[in-house]
């Protein structure tokens, strides 16, 4: 089970997204150099199960084709590190399960979210990213994002996450066992 404590990390990280204070983060040590490209640099908090990126939101404000929005990115690190055994028994490295997980964390996704919040995956290194498009809706979403969502409704959606890249990892050795049987004997 994922289900993160909260910690004190987390508890001043969620005191610096409350009041908007992103931070440079580095890059999670899980990522190896075929991902660092989908990471950058960014700001944001560093939380006990993983970063939250905050940046300009990509997409215009359309009433005034201007870019005040904010967006969100979950790097759930804590998922990847709890993956990292199965991962080295099969063979397989993270980027293999992350490139093929790609836009599937906005699944795992099952709580309601404020009309105002876009919710999509943008590079294979995230679970989800949650985008808004003016300033007004960027405070909203800051406040739910702070006091609701990552402290009670993160936890389980990490947790399937976690889940999902299980499944993958597990259907990858099969399907290895399966192609070594056809081979006879070699994976």
């Amino acid at each position: 089970m994922l289900l993160p404590l909260v910690s004190s990390t987390d508890a001043t990280a969620l005191g610096e997204l409350g009041s908007g204070a992103p931070r440079p983060l580095p890059r999670p040590r899980e990522l190896t150099r075929t991902l660092w490209a989908d990471y950058g640099t960014p700001d944001g908090y560093a939380f006990s199960w993983g970063q939250l990126l905050e940046r300009t939101s990509r997409l215009p404000d359309p009433d005034t084709e201007r870019y005040t929005g904010v967006a969100w990115t979950i790097v759930p690190t804590l998922a990847w590190r709890n993956l990292l055994p199965r991962l080295q028994a099969c063979g397989w490295h993270l980027y293999h399960v992350l490139r093929r997980a790609r836009g599937d964390g906005t699944e795992c996704i099952n709580v309601p979210v404020p009309a105002s919040v876009y919710v999509q995956c943008l590079t294979c290194v995230e679970l989800a990213t949650l985008t808004t498009l003016c300033e007004a809706d960027a405070q909203a979403a800051r406040a739910w994002i702070a006091d609701q969502f990552v402290p009670h409704d993160l936890p389980l959606v990490l947790e399937a996450y976690q889940e999902h890249l299980g499944e993958l990892v597990y259907y990858r050795r099969e399907l290895g066992l399966a192609e070594a049987a056809e081979n006879g004997g070699a994976i």
